[in-house]
């Protein structure tokens, strides 16, 4: 299975539109120009912030392999010249993909996890990430003491607040 991000509306970069089910084709010669998608879920997060949609692909044309420490610490990515958009994976496919493939907890934030997610991720929330959980206002009161370390209680009150 190969992955491509997308922003909230399905565009690519550039703002070029995609749909689901359709096949683009380029005809360049600059393969670095052509369609990039990647082997995991992880590797599309450093490329678009909140709202970002990833959906199967399928290569169909020339393919060029490319390393880069953006894109989730040197998996690598990949162009072709011709793509399949498959099938767009669900919120919670999305989810199940980063944990199977233990992306790390600053990723997976951008996407704003649910508590059953973060639980997951517990044991490395502290320092820095702690502000995180707390400007999560999805997130109870209860689920943010459970998931914070207890010199972190007193902020929910002091965060909820400021805001």
């Amino acid at each position: 299975m190969y992955y491509k991000g997308f922003n909230a509306n399905l565009c690519g970069w550039e703002d070029y539109q995609f749909e689901v089910g359709r096949t683009y084709t380029m005809d360049i010669d600059d393969t670095w120009s052509w369609y990039h998608y990647t082997k995991y879920v992880s590797a599309t997060l450093n490329y678009f912030d909140k709202g970002i949609r990833v959906c199967e692909v399928e290569p169909l044309g020339e393919t060029r392999r490319f390393h880069s420490a953006a894109d989730g610490f040197g998996k690598g990515y990949f162009t072709t010249n011709k793509i399949r958009i498959l099938r767009e994976l669900t919120r919670a496919e999305i989810f199940d993909a980063l944990m199977a493939e233990r992306c790390s907890l600053f990723l997976v934030l951008k996407l704003e996890p649910p508590f059953e997610v973060l639980q997951e991720y517990k044991s490395s929330i502290r320092g820095n990430y702690c502000h995180s959980i707390l400007g999560f206002d999805y997130l109870t009161d209860d689920e943010k003491r459970a998931l914070l370390p207890k010199s972190w209680h007193r902020y929910i009150e002091i965060y909820k607040r400021q805001r």
